[in-house]
């Protein structure tokens, strides 16, 4: 019904071992249900183990049995007074915290961001979540009885209906998506090894044995970008894939990023600047670009570069004079003032400054416009 998914199928196999468990009357162990299920769907296809909901998945459930229990030991309070719904939500919270904990550099590798709100979605969600899955069991059993299924589907699409509401407007809140550079393979390794062995470190006998490790770990996963502030002498100029029309990068020797053109379609519904230069630029580590260069505003040239304006920091943009108030044109406008982005206008003969060892020279156009075919005839 589900296709299949790694996900599901991990929670079927995990949920059948626990009752075969209680039918043979022996302890059902977590951890060796889990190493089953993965073994069985790996068995099956090796390349599931490349596949995000498998990650995700065994990811999660990997940092709820491991996590869980250490942080609801941490802040459970002692004595009494203690309020049963206060400490389901405190049991949802460190849940859902353990969860996250696992799976965030994985979310950052993938899709280039992070959630700060997933504690407030998951909190309101997951009751409303519990009812949805119970109604939508029992309408799947009725469905032999047509008149009881159209009955139960009346309560449950409000229901339903009300779950995507939640997460559209969790979406909408302030850091519910946090852009972030692509991790490079070690860092999560990394990653892994500080939250799986840091606990043990606070045992340490040694006073300041514990914050030397945290300072070590730490300066381990920041040390690559102070390199970045080494100049490289080496110029690099990419010519990245955007379909129709073109976009280059270039990097400088001194760590100046230039993005010039990023293609696009008048009439297509394919964002290449969402899916093509942002996890381009992300998967370098580039967050910031110092010089966006539109040489018109025609789609196939700048429809790229208006996407990647909205989700990324430009400091400055190089275009030149306009013989028409293109759409574009007005929304590049509206985006630049928005993101305090400096606008720099250029004809023939100019010189652009992009730091002590670079500067881009203007050949064309010239102070009189061409007036036919105004953008193509007028580029930078």
């Amino acid at each position: 019904l589900v296709g299949c998914t790694a996900s599901v199928v991990r929670s079927c196999i995990m949920v059948c071992l626990q009752l075969l468990a209680n039918i043979l009357f022996r302890r059902s162990d977590t951890y060796q249900n889990l190493a089953i299920s993965c073994f069985v769907i790996l068995l099956i296809n090796p390349y599931t183990l490349l596949d995000i909901g498998f990650q995700l998945s065994f990811g999660g459930t990997i940092g709820i049995i491991v996590f869980s229990k250490r942080m609801l030991k941490t802040t459970e309070k002692s004595g009494e007074g203690k309020h049963k719904i206060v400490e389901k939500i405190r049991e949802m919270c460190m849940v859902t915290l353990s969860a996250n904990l696992v799976i965030i550099p994985i979310m950052m590798y993938h899709f280039n961001n992070i959630s700060l709100t997933f504690l407030i979605s998951n909190l309101v969600a997951s009751p409303i979540l519990g009812i949805s899955l119970i109604l939508g069991m029992i309408f799947m059993i009725m469905l032999v009885v047509s008149p009881v299924a159209q009955l139960i589907s009346f309560v449950l699409y409000p229901v339903l209906q009300l779950l995507i509401a939640i997460a559209e407007f969790s979406s909408k809140l302030p850091f519910a998506q946090i852009l972030v550079p692509t991790p490079k393979i070690w860092q999560i390794m990394l990653y892994y090894l500080i939250i799986l062995f840091f606990p043990k470190c606070i045992f340490f006998s040694k006073k300041h044995s514990k914050s030397c490790f945290l300072i070590i770990i730490i300066f381990l996963m920041i040390f690559p970008y102070f390199l970045k502030l080494i100049p490289s002498n080496k110029l690099m100029i990419s010519f990245i894939d955007v379909g129709q029309g073109d976009s280059m990068l270039i990097q400088t020797s001194l760590h100046k990023t230039i993005l010039i053109d990023g293609g696009g379609s008048e009439n297509g519904s394919f964002d290449v600047g969402e899916k093509v230069l942002i996890p381009y630029l992300l998967d370098r580590g580039i967050m910031t670009i110092d010089y966006m260069l539109f040489s018109h505003f025609d789609s196939d040239h700048c429809q790229g570069l208006i996407s990647v304006m909205k989700k990324l920091k430009v400091k400055n943009a190089i275009i030149s004079k306009q013989g028409k108030n293109s759409d574009n044109y007005i929304q590049f406008l509206k985006i630049a003032k928005e993101k305090k982005t400096k606008i720099i206008v250029v004809k023939q003969g100019d010189i652009i400054p992009i730091d002590t060892k670079c500067y881009i020279s203007i050949l064309f156009p010239s102070q009189d416009l061409i007036n036919s075919n105004v953008l193509n005839n007028n580029s930078v």
